[in-house]
């Protein structure tokens, strides 16, 4: 469903199906993660419809392409489709290892090397001297983000890093302070459409958390009094009272057995969302973040599971808005055609 924007002058033939703001929006930040609620919920698709956009509008030199890990499978194990390749445009920078660029079906020229590498090789930023595809093989830990975004900055002072990265391999979002990101939500197999809304409700719930006013980040290690009030550090294992407590800092995750331990009014504090695992409950619990990446996108892919954008679009974009009401709700499916 295009809701607001289809720009079929933009060159190659192209359709555009997202709102122009929405696009604007993106590529004024300067890095933005693409995430999913699982593997396979069409990342990719997204990620080159962007890449397209950003080369009609002439600004692949501006655009930096990288991923977070590497599953190394051309096909998803549960339905052996195929997966879809990334597309780079000449000017546009990507960072990958040797053995993709092995396989490369294009041109490329060699930015820089990276400190670290990996089983597919050494890692490289390139620049594209031509349209082609290539597969992005990237760093596993947070600790090597810092290492790639000061490179690729170095490279290209202006424009945008977009980092197609999955919210089950690692908290790579909570290494950027507030990034940008795009997420695109898909069912799983086997969910009824009360359950797949349910799901979609909680992902909307836990990128909408409040930040911690009391904590910044980088007090991961506070325990005592911090503005009048009381801030405790525990973990699942250490002893603690709660009474007259105001808030306590979850030192890694928070789990249902650890947030039952508090009375409902205390004020639990995490550091990012992607430590919370937490059901429908997250609503009644008073819960804050000392990170919040910032939700730009979000798309709905409904996969093999015959729930359409379509048939449900009232109730999807009734939850979005109450949630995010500045933030577009896309088809997938339609960023395809």
């Amino acid at each position: 469903m295009c809701l607001d924007f289809r720009d079929n002058t933009a060159g190659l033939g192209y359709n555009y199906c997202m709102p122009k703001a929405a696009l604007e929006k993106l590529f004024s930040e300067p890095a933005v993660f693409l995430t999913g609620n699982r593997k396979n919920a069409g990342k990719t698709t997204v990620l080159n419809h962007l890449v397209r956009y950003a080369n009609s509008k002439r600004e692949a030199e501006h655009v930096s392409l990288f991923s977070i890990g590497w599953d190394g499978e051309g096909r998803d194990r549960i339905f052996e489709n195929r997966k879809p390749e990334i597309t780079v445009f000449q000017g546009m920078r990507f960072l990958t290892a040797e053995y993709a660029l092995s396989r490369a079906d294009f041109p490329y020229r060699i930015l820089s090397g990276f400190s670290f590498r990996s089983n597919a090789g050494n890692y490289y930023l390139c620049q594209a001297l031509a349209e082609g595809k290539i597969e992005l093989i990237g760093p596993e830990a947070n600790y090597q983000l810092d290492e790639v975004f000061s490179i690729i900055k170095e490279s290209m002072p202006e424009g945008t890093v977009l980092i197609d990265g999955a919210l089950d391999r690692i908290s790579q979002m909570a290494s950027r302070k507030a990034p940008g990101f795009v997420f695109i939500f898909s069912p799983l197999p086997g969910k009824t459409t009360e359950q797949m809304l349910a799901d979609f409700r909680l992902q909307l719930s836990l990128f909408a958390l409040p930040k911690a006013g009391l904590l910044s980040p980088g007090e991961s290690e506070i325990t005592g009094y911090s503005k009048g009030k009381v801030v405790l550090e525990c973990g699942k294992n250490d002893p603690f009272t709660a009474e007259s407590l105001e808030l306590v800092y979850i030192k890694g995750a928070l789990t249902r057995s650890l947030a039952d331990k508090f009375p409902g009014g205390l004020e639990l504090v995490v550091q990012d969302f992607t430590r919370i695992f937490l059901g429908p409950e997250i609503e009644r619990r008073r819960i804050s973040v000392l990170e919040q990446p910032v939700p730009l996108l979000f798309c709905y892919n409904p996969g093999l599971t015959g729930i359409g954008f379509q048939s449900i679009h009232k109730e999807l974009l009734e939850m979005n808005s109450g949630f995010f009401p500045s933030v577009r709700l896309l088809d997938v499916m339609e960023l395809e055609n």
